[in-house]
């Protein structure tokens, strides 16, 4: 710090850390640097290499000052912190086709899809999470008229960037990529079939509000491609990839 941020030779400051304030006088001051010096001359300098201190003007009234320094350095030490999300979804798909033959269905899927998550930060912007996801489809057949309903319950995981929060809010933009992975059954004419799912990548864009101190409100686009294997009793495979559309909301605490 320096004359460009209003430092003035001779001017007293405080310096502080949570748990000790020391005052001191600026001796020499150029446009970018300054040198000071303890006022009290039998004080001795406690603050270690790479410790937060927090510089402040306001000397005298200290005892006033103490809470706001202990929220600063609250505000610039990190804490990891961890948290639940419930969220819910209404799903479609926009693009599905047979692996085997490239050949695009000509039939609508559409459904909802449930998702509970674990989320830990991973830095000021960064977080991981892990959960469960069940969803719930019925695709329908134009020629020959059929309805195929098809459950899933996936594993999940996650990576999570949080953008910098609006200004004056608590609220923020936020950016995801995950997948899925784990059983699949669907119902085709009676035909009962099984078989496995991978959702991958499975791209999220979302906001967060945050409406009460502990919750936060969250509101998603979501992207997804998922590939199932699913093999009839009669041994006959089917594999299909899908590609889908979707928007939700949650609730993060």
């Amino acid at each position: 710090m320096g004359s460009r941020d209003g430092i003035q030779k001779g001017q007293e400051s405080l310096f502080s850390t949570e748990y000790i304030s020391l005052a001191a006088r600026a001796i020499n001051v150029s446009r970018n640097f300054s040198l000071w010096k303890l006022s009290d001359k039998f004080a001795r300098i406690p603050f270690v290499k790479e410790e937060f201190i927090v510089f402040t003007n306001n000397v005298i009234n200290i005892q006033n000052e103490v809470p706001f320094i202990r929220e600063r350095l609250k505000a610039t030490v990190f804490e990891p912190k961890s948290y639940f999300k419930f969220k819910a979804f209404f799903t479609e798909t926009i693009a599905e086709s047979l692996s085997d033959t490239d050949e695009k269905i000509n039939a609508t899927r559409r459904g909802y899809h449930l998702e509970a998550v674990y989320e830990k930060d991973w830095g000021r912007t960064l977080s991981w999470g892990a959960g469960i996801r069940f969803d719930r489809e019925i695709q329908t057949l134009q020629d020959p008229a059929l309805e195929i309903p098809t459950t899933r319950l996936l594993g999940v995981g996650e990576i999570n960037y949080n953008f910098p929060r609006f200004i004056d809010s608590k609220n923020n933009i936020y950016a995801s990529v995950g997948f899925g992975y784990g059983l699949d059954k669907s119902i085709v004419d009676e035909r009962e079939a099984t078989g496995t799912a991978w959702a991958i990548p499975v791209i999220k864009l979302g906001l967060q509000t945050n409406e009460l101190d502990k919750m936060n409100y969250l509101f998603e686009v979501v992207f997804e491609t998922i590939f199932v294997e699913e093999t009839f009793p009669d041994g006959q495979k089917q594999s299909t990839n899908q590609t889908n559309a979707k928007v939700g909301i949650g609730l993060k605490f």
